[in-house]
């Protein structure tokens, strides 16, 4: 038995991660989901998308087809050439707003040729269009290009009201602080925490979140670069900025509602001049991270599931992807839970792409206000399923019967059924962060069980052992036993 004194470790007595809902979630989050027996094509194909060596000047092509080119992996020609042509090819075309990749349509039909495709706001007669704005129907390579009509991509800050089971539970105050709640620093409207990570440089725990929904910390140092109308640039900067818990478009005020600080982001290039696929300065992430006070996180995500949540690597997303592309031919179906839209359990939307780019406006007019994004994955449904006020949320698959965060969302269309998401691989990078086991430090024990409650729930810890880190937690109670500790035991 630990002393009295010191911080101690304590794991998670029973992690249900495995198929079972938390209380109160949907029944349909414990249904299993097409590629749940693919944990060995996932190793291949976590192999698979490890760059290649000496990729930083010239792509490799290597012999299963895929490019490694700066440290980066696709599947495909039409996936790479969709994320490194130069912009004034495709991306920088008047009312271009997303290019991925797919199968031409003709006629209607599918050809089943591949393809780079384009979407555009609006299809206009040829006379309509600037000489100089025309899309390619081929690349000089040969590779074929569809043009189609997909609405302009936005950050989803801006919160328009409720519906789809949001703005209700899931944007009320909730200490400790869990995924899928509303969350944003204190001038703005609207946003999401993802769910709770921790922190790779300090072991600290943080609240995740996008860039945008924590000060907007831009780059503007380069000549290059653009200069948005909202935001933040690199000096101030962001980190110190107050975050509120419930937003203040769901009643949060300052200081009442304040849990934590901007803590770290990733800076953000505007203008399409600012990103030409393969450079230094492209945007692939909107994201950052929030402190959190002892006793404020849990592992929950609302609606979902209690956690803990490992996050997925490309590999295993490929993996899942090409499994339930060729079972339901309509892509990997997704979870998420969020302040606006709430809770999204499968079949509502699905992952389409696995390396998409696009212009995403900040809602105001100009060059300026538009960032330029690659390798993001797409994520489309028949009905509604994200909005304004949705952005930050996490963007959850079922891999091998677990539920693994894969993505974080952060913008869409007007309608509410497209979005784009950074890969979580991505994001854990450029904030140094990663998944929380649901471990916690706790300080002056002397038993190797303890609860701690969690918006009103006892969840049961083990000890682990002593440790040098800060304290997360205090222990509500002690017990000796197990079978005190935890009725299941």
């Amino acid at each position: 038995m630990p002393s009295t004194s010191g911080n101690f470790q304590f794991s998670l007595f029973n992690d249900t991660n495995i198929g079972i809902t938390a209380a109160g979630a949907p029944p349909e989050a414990s249904e299993t989901v097409v590629g749940e027996d693919l944990f060995s094509q996932a190793a291949a194909d976590e192999e698979k998308y490890e760059p290649t060596p000496g990729d930083d000047v010239m792509p490799i092509t290597r012999d299963d087809g895929t490019i490694s080119f700066k440290g980066k992996v696709y599947g495909t020609k039409e996936e790479y050439l969709a994320n490194n042509l130069s912009n004034d090819i495709l991306l920088n075309k008047a009312g271009v707003t997303v290019i991925t990749t797919g199968t031409k349509i003709s006629g209607g039909v599918d050809t089943g040729e591949p393809c780079i495709i384009v979407g555009v706001s609006e299809k206009k007669a040829l006379e309509d269009i600037d000489p100089a704005d025309l899309l390619p129907s081929e690349l000089e390579d040969g590779t074929k290009v569809d043009v189609v009509v997909i609405p302009k991509i936005t950050f989803n800050s801006t919160c328009t009201g409720g519906g789809g089971g949001g703005c209700g539970t899931h944007a009320t105050s909730y200490r400790p602080l869990i995924g899928g709640i509303s969350a944003i620093e204190t001038t703005g409207t609207a946003c999401t925490i993802a769910c709770i990570v921790k922190d790779s440089l300090d072991g600290k725990l943080v609240a995740l979140t996008n860039n945008h929904c924590a000060g907007g910390l831009y780059d503007d140092t380069e000549s290059f670069l653009e200069t948005p109308d909202v935001g933040n640039a690199l000096v101030p900067g962001v980190v110190g900025i107050d975050m509120l818990q419930p937003s203040p478009n769901d009643g949060g005020t300052n200081p009442s509602d304040k849990y934590g600080e901007v803590k770290r982001a990733k800076e953000k290039f505007w203008g399409t001049t600012s990103s030409f696929g393969g450079s230094s300065a492209e945007n692939s992430t909107d994201c950052a991270v929030t402190s959190v006070d002892q006793n404020d996180a849990f592992t929950e995500i609302h609606d979902i599931h209690d956690g803990p949540f490992p996050f997925a690597t490309k590999g295993e997303i490929a993996a899942h992807y090409s499994s339930s592309l060729s079972i339901n031919g309509s892509g990997l179906p997704i979870w998420k839970s969020a302040r606006t839209t709430g809770h999204v359990p499968p079949p509502t939307a699905y992952i389409t792409g696995l390396n998409a780019a696009g212009n995403v406006s900040n809602g105001n007019p100009g060059d300026n206000n538009t960032a330029p994004y690659f390798g993001q994955l797409l994520i489309e449904g028949p009905s509604r399923f994200t909005q304004g006020g949705d952005s930050g949320a996490a963007i959850l698959a079922k891999l091998g019967g677990k539920w693994k965060i894969v993505g974080l969302n952060f913008a869409g269309d007007a309608e509410g059924d497209l979005a784009l998401a950074n890969y979580i691989s991505d994001v854990a990078s450029d904030l140094s962060i990663e998944s929380w086991d649901g471990s916690i430090i706790v300080p002056n024990v002397s038993s190797p069980y303890i609860q701690v409650s969690h918006n009103g729930r006892d969840v049961c810890y083990e000890l682990v052992g002593a440790t040098s880190s800060e304290p997360t937690h205090t222990a509500d109670l002690e017990f000796e036993t197990c079978a005190g500790c935890e009725p299941s035991c």
